[in-house]
């Protein structure tokens, strides 16, 4: 699967692929820890691999995970853009929420996300979306 958006695109690859940023990632508290039933992800910039990310595809619900870019490409809405791929993938594979484990509360709060609580493991916050009702729309900018 490979879904394109200016110039920031995702491509479905292996978890093997994306070993070569578990350590750049660990050492910002990015888990990419290998999981059953998860999609993962490079995130490409033009042609050029500028990191990673996953789906964790759950019964009821699907949890964003495992999102990580090198520093250069990020305050430039990547994110956003990851995220929103990410939304569209859960709700075109018919899921109605989403979750994510994060350190950016604020981030995923002006998305629609809900607090569901600060986990155990302090600054991370279990939140989550449904869109069951809502039209999600990519920005292209």
């Amino acid at each position: 699967m490979k879904i394109q958006q200016s110039k920031i695109y995702l491509h479905q690859v292996n978890y093997e692929s994306i070993k070569g940023f578990k350590n750049l990632a660990k050492k910002e508290r990015v888990s990419l820890t290998e999981t059953k039933d998860t999609m993962w992800f490079h995130v490409k910039h033009k042609k050029e691999i500028i990191g990673c990310c996953a789906i964790h595809l759950g019964r009821k619900k699907t949890r964003l995970k495992g999102s990580w870019l090198l520093p250069q490409y990020r305050g430039r809405g990547s994110f956003k853009t990851i995220n929103d791929y990410r939304e569209k993938i859960s709700k075109d594979l018919g899921y109605k929420k989403i979750e994510v484990l994060t350190l950016h509360k604020n981030h995923y709060a002006k998305r629609g996300f809900k607090l569901l609580k600060e986990t155990k493991n302090k600054g991370v916050y279990h939140m989550e979306k449904n869109y069951l009702s809502e039209e999600l729309v990519i920005s292209t900018k």
